[in-house]
């Protein structure tokens, strides 16, 4: 029995990659992280392989799901003919149900074609006129085939079109595709520029096909997609073997790596002295900052606790908190950086908590700040290029650096 489970599992994950690499298309490259995820890479817009990294959720930090959610079990009530009494209970469950641990998930996740399913159930059980426990039943048991691996799926072109125009296709919030297009073409400009990855948890499928939907508008580099906490998700991919770049395939001589003025060829480089792909990931060789802007305080948490000071990611966690979201009330503690909604009045902040994702300008100036700190940090030093950039920047914009250093 162990036997046939593991295979079902590995038979699993290797349809899911097939059924992202068909949603990816041509202009992007997925690549597992073990059984925690994906990294899918975006081929016209390479990640540099020695640059940071800004990391942004996708839902109720980029786009408004928590409405979209509201806007979609309105429709659902409206549309399904329940006893009054039992409607709120019934519908609920459905949600509920949708949420299980998948083969080859490492926690629980929320499965949206589950949840579609269950409400064309739902609806088609009502219509019958059957009673609240033999729907519950029937509920419960199209769940329990789904989390085994099986796909019963009940079709319903009005509950499909529904969560087709609610949670599949959220509203963007604009203030956010407006600061990450802006950071992005900064890019072209300079190889110190940091890259940027929608990092988002959940159902890989059904969380790539929102991140598509808004990667070439934003400038994104790369999607990350995590089945487990977002901090257990990089010490998996730090885990890797035997590569620790996980580049892609364009390839140049080590002489033509994007270098500045007075820069080296990083060791590990020099050492093969082979061709190496300028593009793709690289934590290993150096420190790397990991600035991560999310709703969930958890998921700040988690990046935090499993990368202490004097790791090679140095994370940056920044706090969402927009009005009316699931985690908007939530009262977690997190150690970051604060951005006031309209501007930065100092770089050094204590807590992370912003009504919004902040401009362009505030990323940068809160992302040079952590770099002049970190290089003077004897515990992750950073490149002495990088910091001369983030200097330059910060005193070009009216801030101290001697009084960021000082802080």
């Amino acid at each position: 029995m162990v036997g046939d489970e593991e295979i079902t599992v590995e038979s699993h994950g290797r349809q899911q990659l097939r059924k992202l690499e068909l949603l990816a298309g041509k202009n992007f490259s997925v690549r597992p992280v073990g059984e925690v995820g994906f990294i899918v890479h975006n081929s016209n817009r390479p990640p540099n392989r020695d640059a940071d990294w800004i990391l942004v959720d996708i839902d109720d930090t980029v786009s408004a799901l928590s409405l979209a959610k509201e806007e979609r079990d309105k429709k659902i009530h409206d549309l399904v003919n329940l006893p009054e009494d039992d409607e709120g209970v019934l519908l609920d469950l459905a949600d509920e149900l949708a949420r299980f641990k998948g083969l080859d998930e490492e926690s629980t996740s929320y499965h949206i074609k589950v949840h579609e399913s269950l409400v064309a159930l739902l609806k088609r059980c009502a219509n019958e006129g059957k009673s609240t426990n033999e729907i519950r039943s029937l509920l419960q048991e199209h769940s329990q085939q789904w989390a085994s691996g099986a796909n019963p799926f009940i079709a319903d072109r009005e509950v499909e079109m529904i969560f087709k125009e609610t949670t599949f296709k959220p509203k963007i919030y604009s203030e956010a595709v407006s600061a990450l297009k802006n950071l992005s073409e900064e890019q072209q400009f300079s190889v110190h520029s940091p890259n940027i990855a929608f990092f988002t948890y959940g159902e890989a499928d059904y969380q790539l096909y929102k991140a598509l939907q808004l990667a070439e508008v934003c400038g994104i580099n790369s999607i990350w997609l995590t089945k487990a906490p977002k901090g257990e998700f990089l010490k998996k991919f730090l885990a890797q073997e035997p590569s620790p770049y996980f580049g892609i395939e364009t390839k140049v001589s080590a002489q033509d790596l994007p270098m500045v003025e007075g820069e080296e060829i990083s060791d590990d480089v020099a050492v093969t002295g082979k061709n190496v792909s300028a593009y793709g990931i690289n934590f290993k060789s150096s420190p790397r900052i990991l600035m991560l802007f999310d709703d969930s305080p958890e998921e700040l948490k988690s990046l935090q606790q499993e990368f202490p000071e004097g790791s090679t990611i140095i994370p940056v966690g920044i706090r969402v908190k927009r009005q009316g979201t699931k985690n908007y009330e939530k009262d977690v503690e997190v150690d970051g950086i604060e951005l006031p909604v309209e501007t930065i009045p100092s770089p050094i902040m204590e807590t992370a908590a912003i009504e919004r994702l902040p401009t362009s300008f505030d990323i940068k100036v809160a992302y040079a700040t952590e770099a002049v700190r970190r290089y003077r940090d004897k515990r992750t030093p950073l490149e002495e290029s990088k910091y001369n950039l983030s200097a330059y920047f910060l005193e070009s914009k009216g801030y101290s650096v001697e009084e960021i250093l000082n802080a």
